[in-house]
């Protein structure tokens, strides 16, 4: 049941419990530091966030994060296995056929994602859902229409969102917290229709 829809859009469900995972990840701190070529890499739409990897490309490479398709388990996984029910019940909600890469994403306050289109065979393969932990009010996800409308959405804690990852996005955090969101990659065949049905032919 989709309960919000714009042509990039869909709010999926909300009231998913996700302070379990908070609380997990205060306990984790280090773990955002541990690898940190997605903002890092020149040019990274990323630079103003940090990252816990919690399945990812097997080839720990720039050029895999494009091309390779499979994903593993990252040791990070098991350590926060409050994870795991919040993916599950994201993999049911969205009749899931195969589970691609799953992240912890953290925002700077006052942090900018700059204006990027996801590319490569990975991204084409998989489409990309959100659950918010923590969003303030001043947290803002865009998407550009090729209609040439701007939409704009708050996403906020516990929902759970599909976006089309493929068309031109940005994020900025004007708030004074921290904006973390999990971010679940998976083969939805219906999500993947909806995401077809709204682009315009090139």
């Amino acid at each position: 049941m989709t309960l919000y829809r714009t042509d990039s859009f869909q709010q999926i469900s909300k009231g998913l419990p996700v302070q379990d995972l908070i609380r997990a990840i205060q306990t984790r701190d280090s773990f955002w530091t541990r690898r940190t070529e997605r903002q890092d890499t020149p040019g990274s739409p990323h630079h103003d966030t940090e990252t816990i990897f919690l399945r990812w490309a097997n080839t720990q490479t720039i050029l895999a994060a494009f091309t390779e398709i499979e994903a593993v388990d990252y040791p990070e996984y098991d350590f926060l296995p409050e994870a795991r029910p919040l993916v599950n019940r994201c993999l049911d909600l969205v009749s899931a056929s195969q589970l691609g890469r799953v992240i912890l994403t953290k925002l700077l306050p006052g942090g900018f994602i700059d204006q990027h289109i996801d590319e490569g065979a990975y991204a084409d393969h998989y489409e990309r859902f959100h659950i918010p932990l923590t969003s303030e009010a001043g947290n803002h996800f865009t998407v550009l229409a090729p209609s040439g409308v701007i939409e704009d959405v708050h996403m906020k804690p516990g929902e759970l969102w599909c976006f089309n990852h493929k068309r031109m996005h940005s994020v900025v955090n004007r708030s004074d917290e921290e904006r973390i969101h999990l971010i679940i990659d998976a083969v939805a065949p219906a999500y993947r229709k909806e995401r077809e049905r709204y682009d315009i032919p090139a």
